[in-house]
């Protein structure tokens, strides 16, 4: 099987990415033990079976999407509940039907994927990374994610797109869908400075909280060539990645998301996450919100960006000296350009929670409101960095609200 990509569709086994066949998907038959031929019967033995004579008996049954010479390789598989869907560079086709009767149609022309890294199916739902957004796939609809959202920002990110080094990984854990984009030309991502980069791009990684439907925040100092999504029952879920910054080992990101970690999976014995990398150093953290977190659009989009209450928990093991940096970002407004930003006391660390409220220190108008947290410090001996809860207070000043 020279596949590239395969998986499991209503109980058979599908494949793509034979070279010389770029648009074919292959297919056998429902339950087949690839251990032995289609239609053997157990126990099989080659040397002795007389009826073992024909090795067209384990070829797989071949599909042309949409037909042996269309221009628009295959990149991805995905089983759903519905189709399989054949993810190619710049479409996407389903297959309906069981074996050996299969239908194909269009799904969607212009939403195909970029990287089959990026193409993961999770809970029956489908997702995949494109030139124009992120895609789900889920009640026989596709959803562009970044519509409306982080829409501009993405397309800014692609003009950078490198077909041969650029990459884009894709994993779920705990409701959390994690996109990793990396190898990025810096000369075309100019576009996209809104987020940590003070400079081009050429990595970003964006979280999607799949129960409210929002773009969270984004890592400026993680990236993941490949991410697989692990769901065992009775154990907790694992995101294992394999990262640029510590290349050819596996490193569990689940705890980033849940605060918990095994430290025994044989026994199920859970411990919180522990706050140190295997340097024995405190991991640095950037997280950036949404850029219009008011909300505020059109010509007469305007709105204040008044107060922020902080509810932070930023815990030394020894003598505090940890803190977080909390900036504001404001401006694009009819009275206020270009983008400013605005420095918040930082948070430094204690050995209890703490409530940090910044009334009337921010007070900025205009379209874009984003807060910014970063904590640069590399301290082993901090052992807490929690944000809890982060409450901003806005005014529309069309609506006085």
């Amino acid at each position: 099987c020279p596949f590239k990509d395969a998986t499991v569709h209503k109980g058979s086994l599908w494949g793509t990415g034979v070279k010389q066949y770029p648009n074919r998907v292959y297919v056998g038959p429902p339950g087949w033990n690839m251990g032995l031929a289609p239609q053997a019967i157990e126990p099989f033995d080659p040397t002795v079976d007389n009826d073992f004579v024909d090795l067209a008996d384990f070829v797989l049954q071949p599909i042309d999407v949409p037909s042996a010479y269309d221009s628009d390789p295959v990149v991805a598989l995905l089983p759903t509940p519905g189709p399989l869907l054949v993810l190619k560079t710049s479409s996407v086709y389903g297959i309906y039907g069981t074996h050996p009767s299969f239908e194909q149609t269009l799904v969607a022309n212009g939403a195909g994927c970029i990287d089959l890294r990026s193409a993961v199916t999770v809970d029956g739902v489908a997702y995949w990374a494109g030139m124009r957004g992120i895609y789900m796939y889920s009640g026989g609809q596709i959803q562009d994610i970044t519509k409306g959202r982080i829409e501009r920002e993405w397309q800014s990110l692609m003009r950078g797109w490198d077909a041969g080094t650029s990459y884009c990984a894709i994993g779920v854990v705990a409701n959390q869908l994690v996109v990793s984009l990396g190898g990025l030309d810096s000369t075309g991502t100019g576009g996209a400075k809104v987020g940590p980069d003070s400079s081009n791009p050429t990595a970003r990684t964006f979280i999607f909280d799949l129960n409210t439907r929002t773009w969270t925040g984004r890592m400026s100092n993680m990236t993941a060539r490949y991410l697989s999504s692990s769901r065992s029952k009775d154990e907790i879920d694992a995101l294992l990645a394999v990262t640029d910054s510590r290349q050819g080992r596996i490193v569990d990101l689940a705890p980033a998301f849940t605060g918990l970690k095994y430290t025994d999976r044989a026994a199920g014995t859970v411990a919180a996450a522990s706050p140190s990398d295997a340097a024995g150093s405190a991991p640095a953290m950037e997280a950036w919100t949404g850029a219009a977190l008011a909300q505020a659009t059109g010509i007469e989009g305007e709105a204040r960006f008044a107060d922020v209450v902080l509810h932070a928990n930023l815990c030394d093991s020894a003598t505090p000296t940890s803190s977080l940096a909390l900036t504001t970002a404001h401006g694009e407004g009819l009275y206020e350009q270009p983008t400013t930003t605005k420095s918040l006391d930082a948070v430094t660390a204690d050995t209890a929670d703490r409530v940090d409220r910044f009334k009337r220190r921010v007070n900025r108008t205009g379209r874009l409101h984003q807060f910014r947290v970063s904590m640069s410090t590399t301290d082993a001996d901090n052992t807490k960095s929690e944000l809890p809860e982060v409450v901003m207070s806005f005014r529309d000043n069309r609506r006085m609200t």
